[in-house]
């Protein structure tokens, strides 16, 4: 998944990048996950091909999948803050996740996967 395509545009300024769902999807598409910016899960859809993996390894990948969601809103948030002059020290500052960060978590998942 491209990282960017992902954070994607943000309309409704700094609260609508902080309230908008993330939606993660896995490597193989084979599960989608829709999450609020804090990470709960409001939507989780697989194929059947996932029914037949270790139920462990599911559920964890999932769990991934959430926390990559919360990251998605993470860094649209810190993106529209940056749009809005936010200077970097700020932004470093608020804790906010960064494209690195998300792209770490994107390996991790990637990871549960397997």
């Amino acid at each position: 998944m491209d990282v960017r395509s992902v954070v994607g545009s943000d309309e409704g300024g700094v609260f609508g990048a902080a309230s908008r769902p993330a939606q993660v999807r896995s490597r193989s598409g084979g599960i989608a996950v829709t999450t609020t910016p804090a990470g709960l899960p409001t939507s989780i859809t697989f194929d059947d091909a996932q029914l037949r993996r270790d139920p462990d390894r599911l559920a964890a990948q999932i769990v991934a999948l959430c926390r990559q969601g919360t990251m998605v809103a993470g860094v649209r948030l810190r993106e529209e803050l940056s749009r809005n002059g936010f200077d970097a020290d700020a932004l470093a500052a608020s804790g906010l996740p960064t494209l690195d960060d998300l792209a770490r978590a994107e390996r991790v998942a990637d990871l549960a996967q397997r």
